[in-house]
């Protein structure tokens, strides 16, 4: 178990740079995530926004990591 743990504390460490260094690029990524799961793209897009402004304001490894996904 140890070694998921590192990887998921890893993977959320990648995500907070790419966060603070990349918002525009990380915004787009998520956007189309959604629009590949069917979302138009205002929706989409809207969605994105949302999902990465409650990461922000509660940056919790539980949440960061879920809602990069």
């Amino acid at each position: 178990m140890s070694s998921q743990s590192d990887t998921e504390q890893a993977d959320l460490g990648r995500e907070r740079l790419e966060l603070a260094t990349s918002p525009d690029a990380n915004l787009e990524e998520l956007a189309g995530i959604y629009r590949a799961r069917g979302l138009d793209a205002d929706i989409a897009r809207t969605v994105a926004t949302q999902m990465t402004a409650f990461v922000r304001s509660a940056p919790t490894p539980a949440t960061s990591f879920t809602l990069a996904i």
